[in-house]
């Protein structure tokens, strides 16, 4: 079964390389914004990589952006479609995880291999990339995973699968609610805890070591949500305010 797993594996893993780089992603909205930030991030000016209030997303996402960058710039490929294959190589693989614990045996190996090719197929792992927002496909995916880890009493474990989370986007740490489904209170506040530490230990350097601007950002509110029914449409919309 250990070899079929394998090959399930494999084939996702190919299957959304293979789309990621050969498939055009069109319109990359935030993706080349998010590339050129991460290059600050192996600079001398490392510490201030969050030094603009517009950058959003966390220090995981940066490293991953600015790695494959860097490797695509020493061998000569697409920037753009390197991303694409490494990103949805990722997004499949983590899939992956997440359907053979969900399965657990059942159906057998053709049920993994069509869960697995599943996402490539609705093309879930190329929008996971395309806008530059892998955090949308990919940190669900380590909430499930977290959720399934803390019903198992593993603390630790689950909540740095959250906290990991939250380094390609912030709001990653709700994923706390999973804890919910802890055995035990105490395995719950354990997970919660570990979550938020990983989290420190991921920002903690930006913020004591230079100029730290990502909480300054302001949106602006809308007047088709529900926001915009109790506030002004037009008016700021704090991180505070976000966050509650």
């Amino acid at each position: 079964m250990e070899g079929k797993s394998a090959v399930s594996l494999a084939a996702a893993l190919g299957a959304a390389a293979l789309v990621g780089f050969g498939v055009s992603p069109g319109n990359t909205a935030d993706l080349w914004y998010f590339v050129h930030a991460s290059e600050q991030l192996y600079s001398a000016g490392w510490a201030d990589t969050f030094s603009s209030p517009t950058l959003q997303v966390g220090p995981l996402q940066l490293a991953l952006f600015g790695a494959v960058s860097a490797l695509a710039d020493f061998v000569g490929v697409s920037t753009t479609r390197l991303l694409g294959a490494a990103v949805g190589a990722l997004a499949a693989g983590l899939f992956w995880l997440v359907a053979r614990r969900v399965l657990a045996g059942r159906g057998g190996a053709w049920a993994l291999l069509l869960a697995a090719l599943a996402p490539v197929a609705l093309g879930l792992t190329f929008e996971a990339y395309r806008h530059g927002h892998p955090a949308q496909f990919l940190v669900p995916l380590l909430w499930v995973l977290a959720g399934l880890e803390v019903r198992r009493g593993r603390a630790w474990l689950a909540g740095s699968l959250v906290g990991l989370s939250a380094g390609f986007e912030l709001w990653g740490l709700l994923g706390i609610v999973v804890f919910a489904a802890a055995p035990r209170l105490t395995v719950a506040l354990r997970a919660a805890a570990d979550a938020v530490l990983v989290v420190l230990l991921l920002f903690a350097p930006f913020a004591f070591a230079g100029e730290f601007a990502m909480f300054e950002y302001r949106w602006l509110v809308t007047p088709d949500t529900l926001l915009g029914h109790v506030v002004e449409a037009g008016a700021d919309y704090t991180w505070q305010l976000r966050a509650l």
